[in-house]
Formats: structure tokens, C-alpha cells, sequence
């Protein structure tokens, strides 16, 4: 195994722990062993990133760079290096059509994030399952919008589908969440993108994730964990498992890698 350079590492379920309601606390010292190590560590998530502060994640640490709504905004430090984000007449014609249908939505900008319509039961049936805080409702008033989040059961998809802007990228992966985003994303497209704009080589690059949305993460690194809690099919196409997030299965990996 080539010398580890950079890490990208999920949140949910490989950093926190939604068993046991916290953070791990091995797996954050494991993420600072490798900073000390020179190692850069980069959150890739498909959370906004008002909601990763929210969550209280960087008060556990500061990560070195954060790819948020899956891509939908790439953070080096502090600094904006790339977004992607609907065309504003096609989300006024999607936030009309969401109120039309008596629901609410989401809207994610790089930072913040706010809701076009007070909440309804779905946005508590949703976010008590994320540990999400409801956002503010407020008007769009022209703000860049990379990612938003529909909150709506499964009973109409067709017909809002239908009506939907052609521009607009309709994914639902909840009973009562949809991701509505300008384009199709997947967490390796950012991944690749990182790795490009920092010149470091695929091989000298890690990823630990749990879930689907983690294989195209893994198929762009060298060195790839899934957590012993993850999907089936990404422990399939990861070089290594670990043990679950509750036994400390990120950290102890990394010290058989010998990585920290």
C-alpha cells in the first residue's frame, strides 16, 4: 500500500454514531492521528454543510477541506472551490410547483439552508431520523441553490415527476425525503475532482463510508474501509472492512493499516 496523503471520510454511520447518538470517539481521535501525520482529511457527505455545523461536527474537529450535498459544493479549509447549482428560472418553477402540491422544501446554498413553506409532519418524520434541526422558512430571493430537499410520502411521485422542470434531478431515498439537484452526483465525481485540483495520485488516497452512495467514493481512492455496519454491496467493492462504528471499527483499522 502506497503512503496515505489524503482521507475522505463519511459521517453518518462512520463518524456518528446513530446507535448510540454521538460521535465515535476513537474514529475522531483517528481522524486528528492522521492530521498530526500530515494526512489531510476531507468530509464527504451527502449532508449540507449547515447541517454538519449543526450536527456539531466541527466542534470535534477541523477537518482539512469538506465535499457537502454530495458534491454539490467542494470546500479546501474554508474556501469555495467549486459548486454546482440549479438555473434559477427551473427552481422557481419547482418551488411554485412544491407549494402547489401543499408541501415544503429545502433549499441548500453553500452555507445555509432554509425551507420555502412552514413544516409539515414529513419534515419531523425525516429529521428525527438524521438528528437534523428544522431551518428557518423564508422566500427564495435569487440565492444560488446547489441542493434541495423535498419533504413529501411517495403517494404522488408520479404526477410531481411529471410536471418537474426537465433540468431538475429527482431522487428519492426516503418515505418521506426526495432529493431534488441540478444534475446527477455522485461523491467519486468530487472525490476525482479533489484529488486533480491538490495533484495527489488515486493510490495515495483513502475512503471510509457505510452506505451506497460510498462506492463511487471508493472506486476513485486506492485504499478504501467500509464500516462492519455498512451495506453489503460496498463491503464488496472495499479493500478492506472493519468493525462496526460502535466497536471502534474506523480506528482500529487504521491502526492495522498501520495508517495511524
Amino acid at each position: 500500500m502506497k503512503p496515505i496523503k489524503i482521507a475522505f471520510v463519511d459521517i453518518d454511520w462512520t463518524l456518528y454514531d446513530h446507535k448510540n447518538g454521538h460521535f465515535n470517539e476513537k474514529g475522531i481521535m483517528a481522524m486528528k492521528m492522521m492530521q498530526e501525520k500530515g494526512i489531510k482529511v476531507f468530509l464527504c457527505t451527502a449532508r449540507p454543510y449547515h447541517s454538519l455545523v449543526q450536527l456539531g461536527t466541527l466542534d470535534q474537529f477541523q477537518p482539512d477541506g469538506y465535499i457537502v450535498s454530495n458534491g454539490g459544493a467542494i470546500f479546501i479549509g474554508e474556501k469555495l472551490i467549486k459548486e454546482t447549482s440549479f438555473n434559477k428560472d427551473d427552481l422557481k418553477k419547482t418551488i411554485d410547483l412544491v407549494k402547489e402540491f401543499g408541501w415544503t422544501m429545502e433549499c441548500v446554498t453553500p452555507l445555509d439552508r432554509f425551507l420555502i413553506a412552514p413544516k409539515t409532519k414529513e419534515v419531523d418524520l425525516l429529521f428525527s431520523t438524521y438528528k437534523e434541526v428544522v431551518p428557518p422558512v423564508k422566500d427564495y430571493e435569487g440565492e444560488t441553490i446547489i441542493a434541495c430537499l423535498l419533504f413529501a410520502d411517495d403517494k404522488k411521485d408520479e404526477l410531481f415527476v411529471k410536471s418537474l422542470p426537465k433540468s431538475v434531478v429527482f431522487s428519492r431515498f426516503d418515505q418521506y425525503g426526495v432529493d431534488l439537484i441540478p444534475e446527477k452526483r455522485l461523491k467519486g465525481n468530487a472525490v476525482s475532482f479533489v484529488l486533480s485540483h491538490l495533484h495527489i495520485d488515486k493510490e495515495n488516497a483513502l475512503a471510509l463510508g457505510d452506505d451506497l452512495g460510498d462506492i463511487s467514493m471508493f472506486e476513485q481512492v486506492g485504499t478504501s474501509i467500509a464500516l462492519g455496519n455498512g451495506k453489503p454491496e460496498l463491503k464488496a467493492v472495499a479493500t478492506h472492512v472493519s468493525e462496526e462504528i460502535w466497536n471502534d471499527g474506523v480506528y482500529k483499522t487504521l491502526k492495522e493499516l498501520r495508517i495511524i
